[in-house]
């Protein structure tokens, strides 16, 4: 069965309905009430629907749906109310564009938080490895600061602004109960951190043995940055990194800025860093 009329609609109950709406592509002849019906057995099948509409007999099922969509230039003022959305131009390839639009603001939502909360996760485990070790602090309060200064600002900006992916389009839906810091957000957030604190805690041991306390402190803060650099890279997973220039501008600036600390004296002695 792929096609049903409203009167054979009205002969089935609200279970033999929903046990028939997979082999079901056209509704013909229907009236406002089986509109309703329609969406409330999708609903009980466990789908988000949509309802397009422009007159008065579609607000029902506009209401009910999850998301009402009602014509912005021939929708009438009921179809518009019970909406949630309105197409301005009534053109259904808005609807396209606004739906690659909202993933591409969360795709670029997600990957701040998670370079941001990374990067803090480093620091973090890199002074709880140090002290849990017992050596040296390898990073001073002003350090850690100029640290959180950098990191929440031009790359994690970039990151908020970032070109979409190739596929953006071609990822399935996303849950009801999807949330950003789920398992394998948690797991590559957990994973960046933890690699950063280890390769830099190796380097701070590394020079403590051979050059000094201050030496050491100053490459361990210096080596942390940059592989916080390398995270904003890594965070767009295979997106070019070319794709993102602001992204590289705002890499290369805190790159430039870091090398203006080391080599002034007056910057280097606010950060008490030595070569």
């Amino acid at each position: 069965m792929k096609k049903m009329k409203g009167k054979q609609l009205d002969s089935l109950s609200e279970d033999e309905l929903s046990r028939l709406l997979p082999r079901i592509r056209i509704f013909a002849r229907i009236s406002p009430h089986h509109k309703l019906k329609i969406v409330q057995a999708y609903q009980r099948n466990g789908h988000v629907v949509a309802v397009t509409g422009d007159g008065v007999n579609d607000a029902l099922a506009l209401k009910q749906s999850e998301v009402g969509v009602a014509m912005g230039f021939g929708g009438t003022d009921v179809a518009k109310e019970a909406s949630d959305m309105i197409i301005t131009d009534d053109n259904f390839v808005t609807v396209v564009h606004a739906i690659e639009e909202g993933r591409v603001i969360y795709a670029n939502i997600t990957k701040t938080i998670l370079y941001l909360l990374s990067c803090n996760t480093g620091e973090v485990l890199t002074i709880a490895m140090a002290l849990f070790a017992n050596l040296p602090t390898p990073l001073l309060p002003v350090q850690i600061l100029w640290m959180n200064l950098v990191t929440d600002g031009p790359p994690a900006l970039a990151l908020a602004a970032d070109t979409k992916a190739l596929d953006i389009m071609h990822l399935p839906p996303r849950g009801r109960d999807h949330n950003i810091l789920n398992v394998a957000s948690v797991e590559w957030m957990v994973s960046v951190g933890i690699l950063m604190s280890v390769l830099t805690l190796v380097i701070f041991f590394f020079f403590l043995q051979h050059s000094g306390e201050t030496i050491a402190r100053t490459v361990a803060f210096s080596s942390l940055i940059l592989f916080q650099m390398v995270a904003a890279l890594a965070v767009r997973g295979k997106q070019s990194p070319l794709s993102n220039g602001r992204l590289l501008w705002a890499i290369f600036l805190t790159i430039f800025i870091q090398v203006i600390i080391l080599t002034s004296p007056f910057l280097r002695g606010i950060f008490r860093l030595e070569w």
